[in-house]
């Protein structure tokens, strides 16, 4: 799979069938930019599981709905519903690990 770009109408328009990652990012954001080769590495490397990302500043209401206070945020979403948040960078290793314990 690969990472995908996504904003707040194509998020809601999924509801509850929303099972997959989703990283909440800025473009200012250093770590963001350091997280985000390693997020497609995992995208690439993990089955059966779609990885997508979305710009928190322009797409507020998603932030919002997960109560985002910090990016980078990583969170694994199950029917719609947050499984598990990650919070700042973490190495590929430890990503696979936790997504693959929901997947």
């Amino acid at each position: 799979m690969s990472l995908k770009e996504i904003n707040a109408q194509q998020f809601e328009e999924m509801g509850q069938s929303f099972n997959g990652v989703l990283e909440l990012y800025t473009n200012t954001c250093p770590v963001c930019v350091q997280l985000k080769p390693v997020l497609e590495e995992v995208a690439n490397e993990v089955e059966n599981v779609d990885f997508y990302t979305i710009n928190a500043q322009d797409n507020m209401s998603v932030a919002r709905k997960f109560r985002v206070m910090s990016v980078p945020t990583t969170i694994v979403i199950k029917n719609g519903e947050a499984a598990e948040k990650i919070l700042g960078f973490k190495n590929k290793e430890d990503l696979k690990e936790i997504i693959q314990k929901h997947f």
